[in-house]
């Protein structure tokens, strides 16, 4: 028997390593895949969180995974009992103040996943909690969250007596938090909204952190520095076996719309990028001057009648660059110097633009008519050659040597 027994060790302890990965894998997952639906309905136009959904609802409810009321005044304290039964809402904040969170369960249907992403390992609801101001557009601030995060000290740190072993709150402050109540399921509620073992007190191990509802949750591992970890079963003070997934700001996608949809409702914007090439394998010149590089026309679409628009604060050739607001905008740098003879006086007409500056006519020159007469429009005949288009065309340009370019009607 005792054989039997050395040789059967190796196999538990495998079989139970390999049940650890298994709840790891499956149960970060379920979190992961919650929290990205949440991210996909603030990406989707809304610009903020959702709000928890009721914590008591079971899926006979027609409200079961849609986001409660949280309108502050309507939402309930934590330290209420009241706060949980189904009718008031099945969420709680945390306080009466404006850093309050706002906690309940996934609102999967609301962020239109299935049901079963709600759920953890063991069947049970996923708690989320998140910062009540992030839950409207109106007060969203990034990088604004209020969740504080406990996590265990570096266990080198430990060692060396820099650190006394005790959770320390982490630096950054959190938007949301997602929890599985783990094996045990202390203050965790099953899929019909039932609490299935109370909370208890510190006594019972650190994960009574995670369910005594107020504005600090215990991390497993710091976001920051994974090298320790809070995992235990043992019973006491030290026990600890949830699962928390925290976010600290939504994730940048390369495309999302933007926030202020009341003014913007069909605005795109496009971030993690700072040289643009279209058409192009090289955005950027030499020296990454260039932000937008594109091989082809650039097409703008008419904006109610008033016109397509395209902001930019130069616009370029090959070799020279202007400022466009020197042909928006009265500028010394548009206006010709007037000409003059022993006679009069005349505007002299600009030619061309270069450099971010006017090139006018140098010659009294006009293409007919008197001089001082300022109804003709002057040219500088070493520039361009004067010229007439046959009957039935107009002129449309200039070619290389200034000679008119003629078409048809």
């Amino acid at each position: 028997m005792v054989l039997l027994g050395l040789l059967a060790m190796p196999l538990i302890l495998a079989k139970k390593q390999a049940l650890i990965s298994e709840v790891r894998t499956m149960n970060y997952g379920a979190l992961t895949d919650a929290k990205n639906g949440i991210n996909q309905f603030f990406a989707s136009g809304n610009g903020a969180y959702p709000c928890p959904a009721n914590l008591f609802l079971s899926e006979n409810d027609a409200d079961f995974g849609m986001s409660s009321d949280c309108t502050f005044a309507n939402v309930l304290e934590c330290t209420d009992p009241s706060w949980k039964l189904a009718i008031n809402g099945g969420i709680c904040k945390t306080d009466n103040t404006a850093d309050a969170i706002v906690i309940g369960a996934l609102p999967f249907a609301t962020v239109k996943m299935p049901q079963g992403f709600a759920l953890d390992y063991w069947n049970n609801k996923i708690i989320y909690a998140v910062t009540h101001k992030q839950t409207d557009v109106a007060t969203y601030v990034n990088g604004a969250g209020e969740i504080r995060l406990l996590a265990a000290d570096d266990p080198v740190s430990v060692a060396n007596g820099t650190d006394d072993g005790v959770p320390d709150l982490v630096t950054t402050q959190y938007d949301l938090v997602l929890l599985s109540t783990g094996l045990n399921a202390r203050g965790g509620y099953s899929k019909d909204g039932v609490e299935i073992t109370a909370c208890g007190s510190a006594l019972n191990g650190y994960d009574f952190e995670n369910c005594n509802f107020d504005n600090t949750f215990m991390i497993d591992r710091d976001p920051g520095n994974n090298t320790a970890s809070l995992r235990s079963d043992a019973a006491g003070v030290n026990y600890y076996d949830d699962w928390v997934l925290a976010q600290e700001t939504p994730p940048v996608a390369t495309w999302f719309q933007h926030e202020d949809n009341s003014t913007y409702p069909n605005d795109y914007v496009l971030t993690l990028s700072t040289k643009i090439g279209i058409g192009t394998t090289t955005p950027g010149d030499d020296d990454n001057t260039v932000s937008l590089d594109v091989i082809g026309p650039i097409r703008v679409q008419s904006d109610s009648g008033v016109g397509g628009r395209v902001k930019s604060d130069s616009i370029c050739n090959n070799s020279d660059c202007f400022d466009p607001h020197i042909i928006t905008e009265i500028s010394p740098d548009m206006t010709c110097a007037a000409g003059s003879s022993a006679s009069y006086t005349f505007d002299r007409p600009m030619t061309e633009l270069s450099a971010s500056s006017v090139k006018c006519t140098s010659l009294e020159q006009d293409s007919g008519g008197t001089f001082g007469d300022d109804n003709m429009l002057r040219v500088d005949t070493s520039i361009f050659a004067p010229g007439n288009c046959p009957v039935g065309e107009r002129i449309i340009g200039f070619d290389a040597t200034g000679a008119i370019v003629c078409a048809i009607q």
